[in-house]
């Protein structure tokens, strides 16, 4: 009975360590001064046309999942923030288009391949719907000529990279 409150308690000292060490990331000990540089760097980046709030064009775009690698031709009129209609063509002629509101996504197949569906949804996942890892509002940042950076409290760079070019 002795060694099994021993043990107990050893598995109870255990789950506490584990629970209280988390596995948060540790931020590295790094240059104050560059901290400031990389905060200054990713603010510069994130402000990066901001004036621009409407853009339509045409370009291609290449789609690789694990089972799937697709080039399609794409039309689209997109305005920030969370507004785009985007067409896939092949060989100049529409497959799919995705239609976001701000309110809800709808999905048209041209193709018959599915029937019209809609989401309410106002900045969904697209890993949901075409197996690619990108919120619709990155979509549209790259779109009108930003760079889609995340939210951020905090910047540094990498003490290993000498080059600086990198920032967390």
């Amino acid at each position: 009975m002795n060694s099994q409150k021993l043990f107990s308690r050893l598995i109870y000292i255990a789950v506490l360590i584990l629970i209280f060490s988390g596995c948060a990331h540790r931020r590295p000990d790094t240059n104050p001064l560059l901290d400031k540089k990389a905060v200054f760097l990713a603010n510069q980046a994130r402000s990066f046309n901001q004036h621009i709030i409407t853009s339509k064009g045409t370009g291609w775009i290449r789609i690789e999942t694990k089972t799937k690698k697709d080039k399609f031709k794409i039309a689209w009129a997109a305005a920030s923030p969370h507004k785009i209609r985007i067409t896939f063509l092949l060989s100049g002629h529409p497959v799919e288009t995705i239609i976001a509101t701000g309110k809800k996504i709808t999905f048209l197949s041209h193709t018959g391949e599915h029937a019209k569906y809609s989401y309410n949804s106002k900045d969904p996942n697209m890993e949901d719907y075409i197996h690619i890892p990108v919120k619709i509002s990155e979509i549209i940042s790259i779109l009108l000529g930003r760079l889609p950076v995340k939210n951020f409290e905090d910047a540094w760079f990498s003490p290993s990279d000498t080059s600086l070019s990198v920032i967390y």
